[in-house]
């Protein structure tokens, strides 16, 4: 087993299917349990897609919170939950009344 995913269960416990480790500030040689943060998949495509990594470990946390606003957007715009405007807003506002 690979020695950041032992110190990372040993804290935490095992890292769910469909989750991996992540090194916040990208250097796979600096193995602490602050540099790691377990994200889904899902996200880990989304920061790549979209270049949210960084070797600052904050800009890192905040690309991760990005991801997940993003692909929150985009499962609640496939069911349709989603307004994109404010008449789009209004209109389904006052369909409710």
């Amino acid at each position: 087993m690979l020695k950041h995913r032992v110190i990372w269960e040993e804290k935490n416990g095992s890292v769910p299917k469909g989750y991996i480790l992540t090194f916040l500030d990208g250097d796979k040689s600096n193995i602490t349990l602050d540099n790691l943060a377990l994200i889904s998949m899902a996200e880990s495509l989304e920061i790549t897609r979209s270049k949210l990594r960084s070797s600052n470990p904050e800009f890192t946390k905040t690309g991760i919170l990005i991801a997940k606003v993003k692909l929150t957007r985009n499962k609640k715009k496939r069911n349709g939950q989603y307004l994109t405007t404010d008449k789009e807003f209004k209109n389904n506002a006052t369909d409710k009344i």
